[in-house]
């Protein structure tokens, strides 16, 4: 097959794949239950949506006012997502849900644009399939305002800022605004993407170093050089701080104590809940320093430490050889950053003891950058192998595709609780979902939610009664005391907004008829009962229903 053909057939196998993996988002997107942060984020949008509406009224005192409700987050996803409901003829549940997947798929788009731009549409596609099938992205995509959206824009800033590494000649204003603009969406979303100019920074000085030593190392190149940088770096700061302000109302009486108040938060978050780990729960002060490296361990699927163990083969069958005869490129210069970008978040964590919980989460950013980086890893397997062996390497790709196979059964398995998922290295979600949270945002809620309604029909509650039917979602609050003493509670509207006429939501003091416990916390064995179902995966109860004695 010519050059030309591959090309052409490259194209429709990526055509291909984003049209399935959009179509699937859009038939599965309103499957998911309401995790605990959006409600949060839909308060948030609204907030700033009420401020910039009295703004634009030119209503000052007013908009004033309103700011003071804003939080602390900028509003590039949740304004955005105000406005998208007004527009569109979804429920609230599923415009959120749509908007958080439109920001997963643009990651998608971000790493196949990454890997296109290192090595051609090949490794491009494989790096956009190796993120696909990660079933904690996957499932985060449609339930997670915060990560999702950071982590997406976090990509395609990246993007912009790869293509002109180790490509000196690029470093003009074109380029500075596309990394401005896209940096500057990220930062709209948080205020941690500031990281991306500190990463452009690095990058672009050491590229700037080599560029001064490859040439005459007269100090008269190391100024241009360095001016370019400055000149680039204070160009792409343009758009991207016009950005930051137009989203972030918080900021607009002073940006500069704002941002610096806002770093300073999230750097040192005084988080107060507490987080299962190797069967204790453990406070915020008390979760040890390898509890992100092991969630990442346990997290992320199988087929890429399948993937690394075999790079680890391959130098074994090569001696070394194959590690030796690598010599510099500018792809070997794209993947060391990649690998620094994935590297340096967890080891900084790590280092200032930072407050980290909810599994991988607040790390969702590096997952793109390791998708890249596992798809560089396996091209270049492949050619190694086929050097030693075509057979073997074909060998090779077939216990990859299987492996691959698993990890998409396994996410169908836990549909729509992907982002549960624990990896079989890891002993997998039977094994050890006792010993970590699970489903910790509580999206069996919905769930729980369907089957008391089937109970409700088997069983002809609603004929003849005067009243509602009572639900409770948490246990008596003396219990939580008891138990914990004090402890965040999900936000009423993860089961609200799904309980249809003729239900209310009430205090588990007020006689329920049902009570829905989710397993976090214990709340599932709070409210004793006759069960009448469960929310299980794998065996793993996720929540409980239970029908209340009158």
């Amino acid at each position: 097959m010519t050059n030309a053909k591959q090309n052409i057939a490259w194209r429709w196998a990526t055509l291909l794949f984003f049209l399935g993996t959009g179509f699937l988002m859009l038939m599965t997107f309103n499957d998911y239950g309401v995790s605990w942060d959006e409600y949060f984020r839909w308060r948030g949008g609204e907030a700033k949506y009420e401020y910039y509406q009295a703004l634009f009224a030119g209503d000052s005192e007013e908009a004033s006012r309103l700011r003071g409700n804003t939080d602390h987050y900028p509003g590039f996803f949740d304004l955005n997502l105000a406005l998208a409901r007004r527009v569109l003829p979804l429920d609230l549940v599923a415009t959120g849900h749509l908007g958080t997947a439109l920001f997963g798929f643009v990651g998608l788009l971000s790493v196949y644009m990454i890997g296109r731009n290192v090595c051609g549409p090949p490794l491009g596609l494989l790096a956009a399939v190796l993120l696909a099938l990660t079933p904690r992205y996957w499932g985060h995509q449609f339930i997670n305002p915060k990560d999702i959206p950071f982590a997406a824009t976090f990509a395609l800033a990246m993007y912009a800022l790869i293509r002109v590494v180790g490509r000196p000649a690029l470093m003009n204003w074109r380029t500075a605004l596309v990394f401005g603009f896209a940096a500057g969406a990220c930062l709209s979303v948080r205020i941690g993407g500031m990281l991306l100019f500190c990463y452009a920074g690095l990058f672009l000085g050491i590229q700037a170093l080599v560029v001064w030593l490859g040439q005459d190392r007269r100090w008269q190149t190391l100024f241009r050089e360095t001016r370019r940088l400055i000149c680039w770096l204070l160009i792409a700061a343009v758009p991207a701080f016009l950005m930051l302000i137009a989203y972030w109302p918080n900021a607009h009486r002073n940006p500069f104590s704002a941002t610096a108040d806002t770093l300073s938060m999230v750097t040192s978050f005084g988080w107060s809940g507490k987080a299962l780990y190797r069967g204790e729960l453990l406070g915020a002060g008390e979760i040890p320093w390898d509890y992100l490296p092991a969630m990442l361990g346990m997290g992320l699927p199988d087929l890429w430490f399948f993937v690394l163990a075999s790079a680890l083969l391959v130098l074994l069958l090569t001696r070394g050889k194959a590690l030796v005869d690598i010599t510099y490129s500018r792809e070997m210069a794209v993947a060391l950053a990649l690998l620094f970008a994935a590297i340096f978040p967890v080891a900084y964590i790590v280092y200032k003891g930072s407050v980290v919980y909810d599994g991988l989460r607040h790390v969702l950013f590096i997952v793109p950058m390791l998708a890249v980086l596992i798809a560089i890893v396996t091209a270049w397997i492949w050619n190694q192998l086929k050097q030693i062996s075509r057979r073997l390497g074909m060998a090779w790709l077939v216990i990859l595709a299987i492996m691959a196979l698993f990890t998409s059964w396994e996410s169908i398995r836990l549909h729509p609780y992907e982002y549960a998922y624990f990896n079989r290295l890891s002993g997998g979600l039977a094994a050890v979902g006792n010993q970590y949270d699970v489903d910790y945002w509580g999206t069996a809620y919905r769930e729980a939610v369907d089957i008391m309604l089937a109970d409700v029909q088997a069983n002809d509650l609603l004929a003849g009664q005067s009243r509602p039917v009572r639900v409770a979602m948490l246990p008596p609050k003396a219990k939580i005391f008891e138990r914990y003493e004090s402890i965040a509670q999900p936000p009423m509207a993860m089961v609200v907004l799904f309980l249809p006429d003729g239900f209310e939501l009430v205090d588990p003091d007020a006689n329920p008829d049902y009570y829905l416990g989710i397993r976090r916390f214990g709340f599932a064995d709070m409210l004793p009962g006759e069960t009448v179902g469960e929310v299980t995966r794998d065996g793993l109860e996720f929540a409980r229903v239970t029908r209340m004695n009158p």
